[in-house]
């Protein structure tokens, strides 16, 4: 099930990768090409609404937003938060309640801080982390240490920070990820362009496609694509991921630029 809209579609939890040590004393190997960040296309206040559907089911709802600018650690930082839970059908078989939130510099775009509240099923998990960005260390509230590669991103501030690049068809993005104890690579590829129909309206987009690297190699247990606005906002209208047993969608339903009203999408 979806831990949180973009985290979970992003890629799933794994072990340690190739090439990259987890080691508290020693910093992670290997560099990744420089991807500078852009302006901002969010604002405090903005919202996005989701559908949840695991096939032709639909399973709850889930929802992005950048709720205010905190101050953390002396750095003033974007609150991004997520939540995803099921409905009352699906909550009898599987219930989800997930809430994940992170912090990111308004300056320089990367993570400061992150946290997760995870209810699904019998499984629970709850994680802090705070990011010295300038010592490259990642700081656990449980006490533990582990060494990170300079700018690093959380799993939800690395979809932010994609919305600051100047998307084109073709296009490639590589930069340094960390979760769980353990820093990821992450590349993240510019497919095509195309119109996709969702509750919330009618949408160009690009079509995006995160994948890991593991040990050289590219994850392939699952699928996953992301239906970003082909403009100067990137919304997530679409996010997908195609397992064997079936797949998992987000569709937006309803979302808020910063503004009072809640818009629909556009023809």
């Amino acid at each position: 099930m979806i831990v949180s809209v973009f985290p979970a579609l992003l890629w799933p939890p794994g072990e340690g990768l190739g090439g990259w040590t987890n080691d508290p004393d020693q910093p992670p190997a290997g560099e990744l090409p420089a991807v500078k960040p852009g302006k901002a296309p969010f604002r405090v206040g903005e919202r996005f609404s989701f559908s949840v559907e695991y096939g032709f089911v639909t399973a709850g709802e889930a929802t992005m937003s950048v709720t205010a600018i905190d101050t953390i650690r002396g750095h003033a930082s974007y609150c991004l938060r997520t939540s995803a839970t099921t409905n009352e059908i699906f909550s009898a078989f599987y219930k989800v309640d997930d809430r994940v939130e992170s912090h990111m510099d308004v300056e320089r775009f990367f993570s400061r801080h992150f946290m997760k509240r995870l209810r699904e099923g019998d499984h629970k998990k709850d994680m802090e982390v705070y990011f010295e960005q300038e010592k490259m260390l990642a700081r656990y509230v449980n006490g533990d240490s582990l060494a990170t590669l300079p700018e690093t991103q959380d799993v939800l501030s690395a979809f932010f920070y994609l919305r600051t690049q100047e998307l084109k068809v073709g296009a490639t993005f590589s930069f340094p990820c960390h979760d769980n104890k353990k820093n990821y690579p992450l590349e993240i590829k510019v497919l095509r362009k195309e119109k996709v129909i969702v509750p919330a309206g009618r949408f160009e987009c690009f079509v995006i496609e995160p994948k890991l690297k593991t040990g050289g190699l590219m994850r392939k247990e699952a699928k996953m694509l992301i239906w970003v606005t082909a403009d100067e906002r990137k919304m997530p209208v679409l996010m997908e991921t195609r397992l064997k047993i079936g797949s998992i969608a987000a569709k937006l339903t309803e979302y808020r630029l910063g503004e009072d009203d809640v818009i629909g999408g556009s023809e």
